[in-house]
């Protein structure tokens, strides 16, 4: 049993350790222990880690800088003001900045070394443009994704025009968001849910009476994770641009923008693919041109959505109805 002495620990006396040959990742060291007591002190390393981070891989920091900006210009250069769905106008432009705030704090949370809190945040940001996805220019729509927490008795007809996956299968009005309604599913998994993936890579070792494990993430794989999220965030203000296309002001100075974050979050991969001699001349292609980057995600939520289907697919005689979801606006 762990007692309350047994607070997390972490080394602050930075040191790097050699991967492949290479020096190009921090090393927590688990024999010079310190506890944080207080709440103070672990903010106080968390800022610590996430700085650390920061200079030793400047192309992940780059990229993930600039395409918070790019939110910025979007949100800057985005009005809502058609009478006839201003509900709906507004509504997404709320759930738009809601997206870019939990992608940037998933962001900071994945470089100070909290993948899972990291996930579980940019489940959310991912949610958030699939509802946006589906209000599109419709006051009613808006008016239910408003209400139904508030009002028992438009929760059944929410679920049936939001839930995910189901109510996203028509790939021509949402294929688009597939890639990351995949990663979503995937997310849901590894940080939104108390389950052994959250705590996957938490460092622990046993001591007498109990256990103490590490306040950071293991970080070997570290870049990798946060790499994840820089691509997650440039596929957001992808999906986002496309979400509140018809509120536009400046289009072409926002074509500029999203072309030069493609540029720089290419960059950071290619760093990472370099700088690792385990991947193959093939791998470092597909990186560089962007090859199938979402075909995963794509993949995941197709099996998500069939899974779903056949969960909600009525039995017997009456089966041959239309399946769940498929239909729906």
């Amino acid at each position: 049993m762990v007692s309350l002495d047994d607070a997390p620990f972490v080394e602050l006396r930075w040191a790097r350790v050699a991967q492949r040959g290479r020096e190009c990742v921090e090393f927590i060291s688990m024999e010079n222990e310190r506890t944080f007591e207080t709440l103070v002190q672990r903010l106080e390393v968390f800022r610590e880690h996430y700085e650390h981070f920061n200079r030793l891989c400047p192309e992940q920091a780059e990229a993930a800088e600039y395409i918070h900006q790019c939110f910025f210009f979007l949100q800057q250069h985005s009005r809502a003001s058609r009478q006839e769905s201003y509900v709906a106008d507004t509504a997404r432009l709320k759930l738009m900045i809601a997206s870019h705030n939990d992608w940037a704090l998933s962001y900071t949370l994945a470089a100070a070394g909290f993948r899972s809190n990291a996930a579980l945040t940019t489940r959310r940001a991912i949610e958030y443009a699939a509802y946006a996805a589906k209000i599109a220019d419709s006051d009613d729509r808006a008016d239910l994704w408003m209400s139904h927490v508030v009002d028992p008795e438009v929760k059944g007809k929410f679920k049936s025009y939001f839930s995910i996956p189901s109510a996203f299968g028509n790939e021509k009005k949402y294929g688009f968001l597939w890639h990351l309604l995949g990663l979503y599913d995937w997310f849901s998994e590894s940080g939104a849910h108390a389950n052994f993936l959250t705590m996957i890579d938490k460092a622990e070792k046993k001591s007498p009476g109990g256990i103490k494990v590490s306040l950071q993430d293991d970080p070997v794989r570290k870049r990798e994770h946060v790499l994840m999220f820089v691509y997650v965030g440039n596929s957001l203000l992808r999906v986002w641009t496309r979400v509140t296309d018809d509120l536009r002001v400046d289009a072409r100075t926002l074509a500029k923008k999203l072309e030069k974050a493609d540029a720089i979050s290419k960059k950071a991969r290619m760093v990472l693919a370099q700088e690792d001699a385990g991947w193959s001349a093939e791998m470092l292609s597909t990186i560089a041109n962007d090859e199938d980057k979402d075909g995963a995600g794509v993949d995941r939520f197709k099996k998500s959505l069939k899974e779903a289907r056949d969960r909600e697919a009525p039995k017997g005689k009456d089966a041959a109805g239309p399946k769940p979801g498929a239909a729906q606006p």
